[in-house]
Parts: structure tokens; C-alpha cells; sequence
């Protein structure tokens, strides 16, 4: 495995372990989510949505899939 290949698997399992966060903080159906915003003058959130957490939640799955093939093709 040449140097970027070891880089990019390093990156993709760091983004893995922050999917499968993202997915246990969903998974918890009393936990509540919220979408942040925040600039120079905006400091904003708003309550996620039970269907926009459903999409969320599968957006959060298909792409774990998606860096683990990549992953393994490293």
C-alpha cells in the first residue's frame, strides 16, 4: 500500500466512526437532533423532523456502505 492509499483509508475510518455516531445519536428515539447553523451573524438551529431524521438516517448508511467498499478496494 503505497502512502496515499494509507492516508485515504486513514480518513475514510475516521469518517466511518463519525457515520456510525451520527447513526447511534438517531438510533435513540428520545434524543432530539437539530440542524446548526452558524456564521458571522447567523446562530440558528432548528428541530429535525422525524421524516428528515428517517432520510438522515439512511443518507448516514448508504454512505458508510459506500466508504466501506471504497475501504476495501484500498
Amino acid at each position: 500500500m503505497n502512502i496515499e492509499n494509507l492516508e485515504r483509508a486513514n480518513e475514510i475510518q475516521k469518517r466511518m466512526k463519525e457515520l456510525e455516531k451520527v447513526r447511534g445519536w438517531m438510533e435513540e428515539k428520545d434524543r432530539s437532533i437539530y440542524l446548526l447553523a452558524r456564521g458571522c451573524n447567523v446562530n440558528e438551529s432548528v428541530k429535525v423532523s422525524s421524516d428528515a431524521r428517517s432520510l438522515l438516517y439512511g443518507l448516514s448508511i448508504g454512505e458508510h456502505k459506500r466508504l466501506q467498499e471504497e475501504f476495501e478496494k484500498l
